[in-house]
């Protein structure tokens, strides 16, 4: 009892201690000027104004909440623990002790009796209270046994009803497979049929086009062979005849044999076979651009330079049209 009266003026002790620690000079001095200004009667004067802005300018802070707390903790905890410790309404109820009567011979007290009754009573509720627990375990053990046996059955279910669907689903799978194999097999089919009927119908044209650039260029080689002797009967000119009288024939009048350094032209070649048609087209085409004569520095113009002097081997551009070289016709048409 003492021990708790040393503890609990302690507890307020500290509390009362953290409080007074805590207090700043602004709540001593706003504590002293309110006690002043309620007392008209002390020697210092105090003004209103300055007694209520120092009133309502002295905050509390954490430290001495924390006191009053401690200090109202420690007044009020013996009578709340006297009203915890307090017997409840329930535990007030006289207990009814069993009723024990009294042998017939008040003097003899048979002791041994009496506890041997008692300990055949504690064994008998032991007794009782194990079978009931034996009982109560056996229930739950019936339980639990059944419980597993439905998990089990029902794992059971599940398993087949799954085996079912994928069985299910395999057997669709199979049959979906098999549709599209033979719908891939199908289109396959028709693509090299298409492939092929393509192929033969491209071969075709282009045997077709052959035999058309065949007989195209047959006609034309039998067209320009029959233009070629018409312009050789046409242009055709017999030869001068050579004078029979050589003495006649001066040295002046006689032709001079062309230096190495001049080579007879096309036009001059064209002349001596009795073209003469197409000496002139080649003279104007010297003239023009085809064969430009040469510079002082022995090189060729822009022009391009003849290949050779004959005027039938001149390669023409494969581009170019097949005409005439006599007349000019266009022969390849």
């Amino acid at each position: 009892m003492f021990l708790r009266f040393f503890i609990y003026s302690q507890i307020k002790e500290f509390g009362a201690l953290v409080f007074a620690a805590t207090m700043n000079v602004r709540q001593v001095v706003s504590i002293l000027v309110s006690y002043a200004a309620g007392q008209p009667g002390l020697l210092i004067h105090v003004d209103a104004r300055f007694a209520s802005k120092m009133k309502y300018h002295n905050p509390v802070t954490a430290w001495q909440i924390l006191g009053l707390l401690i200090i109202f903790s420690a007044l009020f905890y013996k009578s709340f623990r006297a009203m915890m410790e307090a017997p409840s309404q329930e535990e007030k109820k006289p207990i009814l002790e069993p009723k024990v009567e009294a042998p017939v011979e008040p003097n003899v007290i048979d002791k041994k009796a009496i506890i041997e009754d008692m300990i055949a009573e504690r064994v008998q509720k032991v007794e009782e209270l194990t079978e009931r627990i034996q009982r109560h375990q056996y229930r739950q053990q019936l339980a639990e046994a059944a419980k597993a046996k439905l998990m089990k059955q029902q794992e059971l279910e599940l398993a087949a009803e799954q085996q079912e669907r994928a069985a299910a689903r395999a057997a669709s799978m199979a049959a979906f497979e098999a549709r599209v194999g033979a719908a891939e097999r199908k289109r396959r089919a028709v693509e090299a049929e298409m492939v092929r009927q393509l192929r033969q119908q491209e071969e075709e044209k282009q045997e077709r086009a052959k035999q058309a650039e065949i007989e195209r260029c047959r006609l034309r080689d039998q067209r320009l062979a029959r233009h070629r002797q018409q312009m050789a009967e046409k242009f055709r000119r017999p030869a001068t005849a050579v004078r029979q009288q050589p003495e006649i024939v001066t040295a002046q009048e006689a032709p001079k044999p062309r230096p190495r350094s001049a080579p007879a032209s096309a036009a001059a070649v064209a002349r001596r076979q009795g073209l003469h048609l197409f000496a002139e087209s080649l003279d104007a085409a010297h003239n023009r651009y085809l064969l430009r004569p040469r510079t002082a520095s022995g090189k060729m113009g822009k022009g391009k330079p003849a290949k050779c002097a004959d005027p039938r081997e001149l390669q023409r551009p494969k581009s170019a049209v097949l005409c005439c070289v006599t007349c000019g016709q266009k022969v390849d048409k």
